[in-house]
This record gives structure tokens, C-alpha cells and sequence, in this order.
């Protein structure tokens, strides 16, 4: 099947908004929890939340180029929510797709199998490196210039 070209507007501004709170945000209030399967403190919030290397820019440029969507397969449009723990080395582990209608969850699986290839700066709490656990929602729908 050949790929039709996605756009990721929901992960866009997402992404905008990430650095608009990161920005207002730097005030040391980081706050976690257990991680109830790796059963580890992992942080939700923190002063520096990790980032791809290179910024969300590359990411999405990245992804772009390197997802492949089935053309004319409306099953594979739609808000697929990834979850993962980057940790304080910057590797991405426990992978969790929240929500995917894709079938078999492919679009989420596409998404971790490029993340992983991509490296990531580390969350920080007061100036250390801390796991955090992160979600991204990717949006994907036909584009405009199709």
C-alpha cells in the first residue's frame, strides 16, 4: 500500500503549549509517584521535562517523514495517545499506547519504533537527572495538499 502524508497538528500544539508551561513553570515543583508495574518513583512534573534531542521541531519532521500511513484506510486516521518513562539516562522505557483504533495498534507501534531511535535529554528536579513519565497525542488526518 503506498503512505499518505500526515500532519501531527494535535502533537504541534501540544508541543507549544509543553514549552509555553515549561517556560512559566521553572520553579523547582516536582512532583511524582510509584510506578505501579516497574514499582519505582517516577516523576509527572518537573522543573525540565525531557525533550528530543534537537527539540520537538526534529521529532516531528522525523515522524513526517517516517511514519507510514495506508492510503485511502480511514481505520488509520484519528488521536493516537502514546505513554512511555524517559529515564533519567534519556532511554525511553515501559512503552504504552493509551489509545490507538488503528488495527493491531500499528499507528502507536510505528510511533515507539522511531521514537526509540531518537535520543532524549533526561527530565531534571533541582538540577538532577530524575525519570519522568510522559504522554504525547498524535493526531493524524489526511493533508490538505493531497
Amino acid at each position: 500500500m503506498s503512505a499518505c502524508k500526515c500532519i501531527f497538528l494535535t502533537l504541534c500544539a501540544w508541543c507549544l503549549a509543553y514549552q509555553v508551561s515549561s517556560a512559566q513553570n521553572n520553579k523547582h515543583s516536582c512532583i511524582g509517584k510509584t510506578d505501579s508495574i516497574l514499582h519505582k518513583f517516577v516523576y509527572t512534573s518537573v522543573d525540565q521535562m525531557p525533550e528530543p534531542e534537537g527539540g520537538f521541531e526534529k521529532l516531528i519532521t522525523f515522524l513526517l517523514k517516517n511514519i507510514k500511513v495506508p492510503a485511502n484506510s480511514k481505520e488509520y486516521l484519528g488521536t493516537v495517545i502514546v505513554s512511555f518513562i524517559v529515564e533519567a539516562n534519556g532511554k525511553l522505557n515501559r512503552l504504552r499506547i493509551l489509545r490507538d483504533a488503528s488495527p493491531n495498534h500499528k499507528m502507536g507501534k510505528q510511533f515507539f519504533k522511531l521514537a526509540k531511535t531518537v535520543k532524549w535529554k533526561s527530565g531534571l528536579c533541582n538540577g538532577v537527572a530524575v525519570p519522568v513519565v510522559y504522554s504525547i497525542p498524535l493526531r493524524f488526518e489526511p493533508s490538505l495538499t493531497e
